[in-house]
């Protein structure tokens, strides 16, 4: 049911890179939800 695109990480930082080519601060935002936000709802959301 979840898994999103299922790409590893290494496909998570080229996409990162990708876009940080065109914004800087939009990939720094994108990283940093990455790497904080996404792991909170993957380790403590619930399907209520």
């Amino acid at each position: 049911m979840y898994g999103g695109g299922g790409l590893d990480h290494l496909a998570n930082i080229i996409a990162i890179e990708e876009v940080s080519k065109a914004d800087a601060q939009v990939g720094s935002d994108l990283s940093i939800y990455s790497a904080l936000a996404s792991w909170v709802i993957c380790e403590f959301a619930t399907d209520a």
